[in-house]
């Protein structure tokens, strides 16, 4: 089209001295023509979009990846208003990259999402050869892995901060555990004569071991599945049975606290992991039995919904706050807690509940009010 423009005045013009003239002007542009095209292919060849817009904020060029990204033309985006072409809100806000480039801010750097990828814009101006400003050149960068490696980075941080708390707390209510059992056995040898106080203290030491035991195998299952991963090898068994071995050893916990624990879990094939079955059922018991008071009751029943078998345990106890119930299951918000006879509890024994329910492809919640009680729900699939 410009040969045609050139042609055109050649025409128009008799003096030999300007065609001479209008030649060495059209060497010139065709130079330019070249350079145009070259930074062209270059900004083309780039695997991040360029896009160049006067300071109006509308297009005059966007490189071939820009346009791949938004699927577009090149004629659909060429003057049109870069928040219109990118169909984002943020052209039109005070955190875009152009509008921070003029208050100096950030070094004209802002961040956007688009679908499910999150992007960097750094804005730069344009000037002519008198340094004026005549538009603005800007850089998309894709910094989605960027982002989700620094989220990562965070959660295991965080991660490690809670593991390092709650080994804290595990130690220090082992070591007190461990320090009131000693205590016992000395009295019980120092008593050697004193059969009835040495049945009490042998009563107590017994009671403080299987608490020690509860919280020492809950440490090595939640400790197994951090370096192992959450392995389930899931299979078909009878549910009442296995839940009645679990409240049978429990019964003894039930009866010096004079709680009546009723297990009323019917016949059912279920389809999970035996061990984390056991596990999940005895903290959640455990649990029951620890925060409620003599001459409450903690109450198992089952219910089947569809291809899941819903699992209730229900206690009269003390029941829970709703700051409370928002931190259960969260390792960070791990802290030792004391039941209705001062039984100390780290947390540990439902964090692992939550991640067993989760391998065996069932869900857990809860419902509780203060000084009525709390009911633990847990499900499991009936079939494969």
């Amino acid at each position: 089209m410009i040969e045609k423009y050139f042609k055109n005045i050649e025409n128009a013009i008799t003096d030999d001295a300007l065609r001479v003239e209008l030649k060495e002007i059209q060497k010139y542009v065709h130079e330019f023509e070249k350079k145009i095209h070259w930074y062209e292919c270059i900004l083309n060849a780039l695997d991040k979009p360029v896009s160049v817009t006067d300071l109006n904020k509308n297009m005059t060029f966007l490189n071939q990846i820009g346009l791949t990204i938004l699927n577009k033309k090149r004629e659909e985006v060429i003057g049109k208003y870069c928040g219109d072409v990118w169909n984002l809100d943020i052209c039109n806000d005070s955190q875009c990259c152009v509008e921070r480039l003029k208050r100096c801010e950030a070094g004209g750097r802002s961040e956007f999402q688009l679908e499910n990828s999150i992007y960097s814009n750094i804005a730069s101006y344009i000037k002519d050869i008198d340094g004026n400003k005549i538009g603005h050149i800007s850089v998309v960068t894709d910094i989605t892995t960027v982002r989700d490696h620094e989220q990562q980075m965070r959660q295991s941080e965080e991660m490690h901060k809670a593991k390092d708390k709650m080994f804290s707390v595990v130690s220090h209510d082992m070591r007190s555990a461990m320090g009131s059992l000693i205590s016992i056995l000395r009295l019980t040898i120092e008593n050697d004569e004193d059969a009835e106080l040495k049945t009490v203290l042998l009563q107590d030491a017994t009671a403080q071991l299987e608490k020690n035991f509860e919280m020492v195998d809950n440490l090595l299952c939640w400790a197994k599945s951090q370096m192992q991963g959450i392995v389930a090898t899931p299979s078909f068994f009878e549910i009442q049975e296995e839940s009645h071995n679990v409240t049978d050893r429990l019964q003894n916990m039930a009866v010096n606290k004079q709680i009546a624990l009723i297990n009323h879990i019917e016949k059912q094939q279920i389809y999970a992991d035996r061990d984390m079955f056991h596990v999940i059922l005895r903290n959640l018991t455990t649990n029951a039995l620890k925060f409620t008071s003599s001459g409450g009751e903690v109450t198992l029943t089952s219910e089947l919904k569809d291809n899941m078998l819903i699992i209730a345990v229900k206690d009269t106890g003390t029941g829970m706050s709703a700051q409370v119930r928002e931190k259960l299951f969260k390792l960070s918000e791990s802290n030792s807690s004391y039941g209705t006879n001062g039984e100390k509890g780290t947390g540990l024994g439902l964090i692992l509940c939550a991640d067993f329910v989760k391998t065996i492809g069932g869900k857990i919640w809860l419902t509780s009010e203060e000084r009525k009680g709390t009911t633990f729900y847990f499900s499991i699939p009936t079939t494969n």
